[in-house]
């Protein structure tokens, strides 16, 4: 089932189909292109004709954190039945998964500047079994051997955490290049994977706050996004939930 959001055809899916759909993919040698949605890139696409076509180039697109989730239910009802999810959970899953499936290879792209061999080496302590087939920061997109270091390492799955909208359209524009049979956008999720920042408490998870704290952990980066962006969006969703109402 989709459900469209100013234009942004939003799958639904539960953890365990997404990881079914990831397995199928690897093990019969099919190409994938995952991302998710949060408030943040609904509102980058909803001005950037660019990513907004970009992301229609992605397999499945699911929905990331509390603020898309209420947007969907307030504006469909009892039609959206789409469970809470949160991306880094979705992506400590997947590793959970691929480190008991010890022949799959990933790859990771992207993460903070100040990412280094420390995390790297956090990372394979936590998942041991996982075969970590190449790790380059985000710095790198611009290395013209980029395509090919990444096949060459021959990668089931590949992570990208370029950012939005810089990982959409790496991933639009490359996919075909690439010989990834998973290609999934993860923003920050390397960064938790690898410890170089810290989740929320398991008790603002579970109120929805965790937002709160990443703005508090990270406010020259994410003030402006939580702050103004988080009231301008509701007042679209608002306007469209009228809109929608005129339609009936």
């Amino acid at each position: 089932m989709k459900i469209n959001l100013f234009g942004i055809n939003i799958n639904e899916f539960e953890y365990d189909s997404l990881l079914k759909r990831i397995q199928d993919s690897v093990e019969n040698n099919r190409q994938i292109k995952i991302a998710y949605i949060n408030f943040n890139l609904l509102s980058m696409a909803s001005n950037d004709t660019k990513l907004k076509s970009n992301l229609k180039n992605f397999d499945i697109i699911h929905p990331d954190g509390i603020g898309v989730n209420f947007s969907l239910k307030f504006i469909y009802g009892k039609q959206f039945r789409f469970p809470k999810m949160t991306g880094t959970d979705f992506y400590l899953k997947i590793l959970e998964y691929l480190n008991t499936e010890w022949r799959y290879g990933i790859f990771l792209l992207g993460g903070a500047d100040s990412l280094s061999s420390k995390h790297v080496n956090n990372f394979q302590n936590k998942y041991p079994n996982i075969k970590l087939a190449g790790v380059k920061t985000r710095e790198t997109v611009t290395d013209e051997n980029l395509i090919h270091d990444i096949n060459e390492s021959k990668p089931s799955v590949l992570m990208i955490g370029l950012g939005s909208p810089a990982q959409e359209n790496f991933v639009s524009e490359n996919y075909e290049k690439l010989n990834a049979n998973v290609i999934i956008t993860v923003g920050s999720g390397i960064d938790f994977m690898t410890g170089l920042l810290k989740r929320a408490p398991v008790w603002m998870q579970k109120a929805n706050l965790e937002w709160v704290f990443r703005m508090f952990t990270e406010p020259t980066r994410l003030w402006k996004r939580y702050l103004i962006g988080i009231p301008l969006f509701i007042i679209r969703i608002i306007v469209l939930k009228f809109k929608t109402n005129e339609k009936k």
